[in-house]
């Protein structure tokens, strides 16, 4: 809305500079005040977290703000971050279609660029643990500076599968990787992404036991 000939009178009249009124009549949108305090405030207390409680704060990121995620990357730390980028960043550079980002690599190329600073930074991802991982939220581990991930940056698993497999677990824990995908319903795929992850290098196949598994 661009001023009208009497607003401007009216203006002038009360001493209000030029360059104020020329401004009214080029800017669409002024950003309120209030608005504006209320960003600053958001912004100040997002950089008092990643300085103060930085664990915590990525742990709230990679939950809420990150869609897709590559996770053997990620534990796989900052050699393998950066590689990762570096393979992104030359796709890109060819301006070939055949090599542009899907939307899914996109999406895991942001979250990689946050993951590359918290490792940067001396922090760490721990790997899915079956007895330790959320369904949603990535969990901070103090003891190792670390994040433990959750179920669903595993592609496929979503909320409802994970909850299963956490309810599964807590009447009793998992004894081999029979009993996990009976007791947790998860299935073949899911399953084969966790074999290699090594997520499930402490579980015997079946749940038959031997007598060589006891020692006297």
């Amino acid at each position: 809305k661009k001023l009208k000939d009497d607003q401007v009178q009216l203006m002038r009249e009360h001493d209000v500079p030029e360059y104020y009124i020329q401004s009214c009549n080029k800017i669409a949108y002024l950003f309120p005040k209030g608005h504006a305090c209320a960003y600053v405030m958001m912004a100040l207390r997002v950089g008092y977290y990643k300085v103060y409680y930085p664990l915590e704060f990525y742990a709230t990121f990679f939950t809420l703000r990150a869609d897709q995620y590559d996770i053997k990357s990620m534990i796989g730390g900052i050699d393998a971050i950066h590689r990762k980028l570096v393979e992104f960043d030359e796709r890109k550079k060819t301006n070939n279609p055949e090599f542009a980002l899907s939307k899914k690599e996109e999406d895991q190329e942001a979250t990689l660029i946050v993951a590359l600073e918290m490792c940067e930074r001396g922090f760490k991802f721990k790997n899915i643990d079956i007895e330790k991982s959320d369904g949603i939220n990535f969990i901070v581990d103090k003891e190792h500076n670390a994040l433990i991930p959750p179920f669903k940056v595993i592609d496929g698993f979503g909320e409802k599968a994970a909850e299963v497999l956490i309810e599964a677990r807590k009447e009793k824990a998992f004894i081999s990787k029979e009993d996990l995908a009976s007791r947790g319903k998860v299935s073949a795929t899911q399953m084969k992404i966790l074999e290699d992850l090594h997520v499930l290098d402490d579980l015997r196949d079946n749940n038959q036991m031997s007598l060589f598994d006891f020692s006297f």
